[in-house]
């Protein structure tokens, strides 16, 4: 059975340009899919949405390893940080993590 409010997409995520990642999460939310997770470094899950406007942020942790299956201690302190001044977490895979805000004046 097919599920119509899940889409999944196979895009590679591309290190040296986390600025496309972060393009097409916001393209992707404004065609009404927001951005769930990611399996591996290819396999983007989205589940069906309002369109909308949001920002997101995709970011390389140095602490951390492909190897990884759940933020280091570190990181979680980064993520803290980020959810204190207005970023969601989203999920992370090996070391790139992901973050969405809906605000316009956060950096």
């Amino acid at each position: 059975m097919r599920d119509n409010n899940r889409l999944k997409r196979r895009k590679a995520l591309n290190l040296d340009s986390l600025t496309t990642t972060k393009n097409y999460l916001e393209d992707m939310a404004r065609a009404g899919w927001m951005f769930e997770c990611v399996s591996g470094m290819n396999l983007f899950e989205f589940v069906k949405c309002e369109p909308q406007e949001i920002t997101f942020a995709v970011e390389v942790l140095p602490d951390g390893s492909m190897f990884d299956t759940h933020p280091t201690d570190k990181n979680m302190e980064y993520i803290e940080f980020c959810k204190n001044v207005g970023w969601n977490y989203i999920c992370s895979s090996a070391n790139v993590y992901f973050f969405y805000t809906t605000k316009k004046d956060v950096l």
